[in-house]
């Protein structure tokens, strides 16, 4: 349980997620072993909830020092939601964080005296002070290669097409849209996300041109 770990321990466990792409199942095997009691998942979230509030606390470190955000109470349920659509493979963006920050600031009281502004500047810092930054999403690419037979058609082709002007020699092709679909390769993350399965909705275009186009 989170009462059984000391302030120091909390404050190690925040240290070593800031330190590099690490998952919270792989957080709480390397607690578990590198403080020798069970810590699970659960108790490896609670614990980075509180990151911003422990890493503060940790005056005594050579740790990169973050401006204390504004609005604390805003910034951990921000960073909360954050975890909740990373873990569930949700592409994000600089947009959706400030378009749901916006959202939250409408129920979830700031202590500042002025009135807030969720700037570039605010952007910048919360992602300083949680370790985001954009992600690529992995995924396995392959590059086609040209046949011996597929080269004998088109010389096959060419040798049919060679007696005709090349205005009166057209080509048409059918091919498919998905893009009209398909969310970003690009995400913001704490660490390495794996790719989402992407949409077969496509549409079918013919495209048609002759040799002088």
């Amino acid at each position: 349980m989170m009462s059984e770990l000391t302030m120091a321990e909390r404050i190690q466990i925040c240290r070593h997620h800031e330190g590099g792409r690490i998952t919270n199942k792989a957080l709480s095997l390397w607690a578990s072993e590198k403080m020798g009691k069970p810590i699970s998942e659960m108790t490896i979230s609670r614990i980075l909830k509180r990151k911003i509030e422990l890493l503060g606390s940790d005056v005594g470190s050579n740790r990169k020092r973050y401006r204390k955000p504004e609005c604390p109470k805003l910034e951990s349920i921000l960073y909360s939601w954050f975890l909740e659509m990373q873990e569930a493979n949700v592409t994000i963006s600089d947009a959706m964080l400030i378009a749901k920050a916006k959202m939250l600031s409408n129920s979830v009281p700031c202590d500042s005296a002025k009135e807030f502004k969720f700037s570039n500047g605010w952007l910048q810092g919360f992602k300083s002070r949680h370790g985001i930054s954009v992600q690529v999403r992995h995924g396995e690419g392959g590059s086609a290669e040209i046949s011996e037979e597929v080269q004998d058609q088109i010389e096959a082709v060419k040798a049919l097409i060679s007696g005709y002007d090349p205005e009166d020699v057209f080509n048409m092709d059918e091919t498919s849209l998905f893009f009209f679909q398909l969310e970003p390769n690009h995400t913001l993350a704490t660490r390495s996300i794996s790719g989402k399965k992407k949409s077969k909705n496509r549409l079918s275009i013919a495209l048609t041109a002759n040799m002088t186009d």
